[in-house]
């Protein structure tokens, strides 16, 4: 009974004979106690997600239907620069430079229809002026009819890590270029034993078809048994690089006869890599006075 008063129920019933009104009251009661815990519950809930949003790692910015700052947590704050007084109410305008309004504007219209919008990847500008690349996900918030209401939009700088990622594909276009230069035919692999990278004159000189960057991510003792069939001694070659991985020596000038009769010089070199040792070969044709006798 306390709960139900404190819920709201205070209309009183007198009693003026039969049970209809006592089932009215009891119905009133029942209701107001389902309000009431209902209410305990969605304030709870929404409790919860403001803890979340105010923890997560990720920068978190609410907007109204209208596309308007209602909340900004400290993670956004900090990758942006911004206390989050000075957005709420506003825009994303502050942070978008001009160059991309156009695009967020239609990323905006998408979200408030529903209809896309829900990752994307631009520049943005901190409120010292620092441009930086943000990547973001976006969350459509609708009312029972569907209706846009909200929109919770989280992100991170990417910044680091998109230069990072253009200075790892720099490199390789130079790598690529540098190995297929090359007079020798290469084959580079990682401490799994995975191709990296092959280059065309290594496949001139097997005989193997196909495009080379295809062989990326081939198992390389599978590929040392497929071309050991060019060797006078195929069991022998392959049971040679078990040995050379093993070992990881450097090899020079190291002559292996092939099938046809002419011959291989092996070069091979332990490396080093990022996540771990790995291998790099080299193959060329010998010269007459480099073939065995």
């Amino acid at each position: 009974a306390s709960e139900a008063i404190s819920a709201g129920a205070t209309d009183y019933i007198q009693k003026v004979g039969g049970n209809d009104q006592y089932e009215v009251l009891a119905n009133r009661v029942r209701n107001a106690v389902d309000q009431h815990r209902s209410r305990v519950a969605l304030a709870a809930s929404q409790e919860r997600l403001s803890r979340f949003i105010d923890q997560s790692p990720l920068g978190t910015i609410e907007y109204d239907a209208d596309f308007r700052i209602v909340r900004v947590n400290p993670a956004a704050e900090e990758i942006l620069g911004y206390d989050e007084s000075e957005l709420l109410g506003g825009t994303w305008l502050p942070f978008v430079p001009e160059p991309e309004h156009r695009h967020v504007a239609a990323l905006e219209r998408d979200l408030l229809s529903d209809k896309g919008g829900y990752q994307s990847v631009n520049e943005n500008v901190r409120s010292d002026g620092e441009r930086i690349r943000c990547a973001w996900h976006n969350q459509v918030v609708t009312d029972a009819e569907g209706a846009v209401i909200g929109v919770f939009s989280q992100f991170e700088d990417v910044t680091e890590a998109e230069a990072r990622k253009r200075e790892i594909e720099r490199s390789n276009a130079v790598l690529s270029t540098a190995l297929d230069a090359l007079p020798v035919g290469m084959l580079v692999e990682d401490a799994d034993r995975r191709v990296i990278r092959v280059n065309e004159r290594l496949y001139e000189l097997f005989g193997v078809e196909g495009d080379p960057e295809a062989a990326a991510g081939r198992d390389c003792e599978a590929l040392a048994a497929e071309l050991s069939e060019r060797f006078a001694d195929p069991e022998g070659f392959v049971e040679r690089i078990e040995r050379i991985v093993g070992s990881r020596r450097p090899i020079d000038g190291e002559r292996l006869a092939l099938a046809d009769g002419d011959t291989l010089i092996l070069t091979y070199r332990p490396i080093d890599l990022p996540d771990g040792d790995g291998h790099l070969w080299a193959y060329r044709r010998a010269r007459s006075s480099e073939r065995a006798d």
